[in-house]
């Protein structure tokens, strides 16, 4: 009976955290869908249950029909703005699955952000918060007179700043209450061109797993070993990389 209790109770949990899911609002958003045939789409856009299901229609008034990701080149929203940010689907050092990714500086050595919940970074410029979500941090705030941060704010390589959504977790007692902030991390990519993305976590990480990606410039592994460069500072990193395993790139 015990047993029967308890999967009924994982059964109720999991059904309640799909539904928060379902219940996430993902608007349609104006861009431009640019497919690998240079064929070039304008309209709204809308990623439906994940970043690889991806939504379009020309008009709001058409019916919204699938696009094959695989098909996809990037995807371009708001363009010709300040706000306009450009993903990719690309492949990657990391694993044999493409990752859904933010072009955040480009170069001969491109920047890209990504990270586990894909959905957040695409929707970062808008509230998806579910309404639950909403009930209890009207209820802790009400109850503890604090007000809760709904983002917190990133500066990107290129300088941007971008919004990420802090999810919460909730604990009361009888006279105590505190709340959790899940805040989403992103993750860092270099991109050579005609390569794959080359993740960017620590130093040693890279020095022992990715530099080899950088043997055709022996100055610029030799400069990673002594620590003149690092990964700290993406765009120095890449400047120089530029000034010394570019011919002409000062030109």
């Amino acid at each position: 009976m015990k047993k029967i209790l308890f999967v009924l109770f994982v059964i109720s949990i999991t059904n309640l955290n799909a539904q928060n899911y379902q219940l996430r609002k993902n608007p349609l958003i104006d861009g431009q869908v640019i497919l690998k045939d240079s064929t070039i789409i304008t309209g709204l856009i809308k990623l439906n249950n994940s970043a690889f299901d991806v939504r379009f229609k020309k008009t709001a008034e058409d019916k919204l029909k699938k696009i094959d990701y695989k098909q996809i080149d990037r995807i371009i929203i708001d363009p010709n703005s300040s706000n306009e940010r450009t993903f990719q689907y690309l492949k990657n050092y990391d694993t044999k699955w493409n990752k859904f990714v933010e072009l955040t500086y480009s170069d001969s050595i491109s920047i890209y952000i990504g990270c586990e919940d894909e959905l957040s970074l695409f929707y970062s410029e808008f509230d998806r918060a579910t309404l639950r979500e909403k009930m209890n941090q009207m209820k802790f705030e009400n109850s503890t007179r604090r007000k809760l941060s709904q983002a917190d704010t990133i500066e990107l390589p290129n300088g941007k700043k971008i919004r990420l959504p802090i999810r919460y977790n909730y604990y009361y007692e009888s006279d105590f209450a505190h709340a959790s902030g899940n805040i989403i991390s992103l993750d860092y990519y270099l991109l050579k061109e005609n390569s794959k993305l080359i993740p960017v976590r620590t130093n040693k990480n890279f020095l022992k797993r990715y530099i080899q990606y950088f043997d055709n410039c022996p100055n610029f592994v030799e400069a990673f070993r002594q620590k003149k460069i690092d990964v700290s500072d993406l765009p120095k990193l890449i400047e120089y990389y530029k000034s010394i395993c570019l011919v002409g790139s000062k030109e």
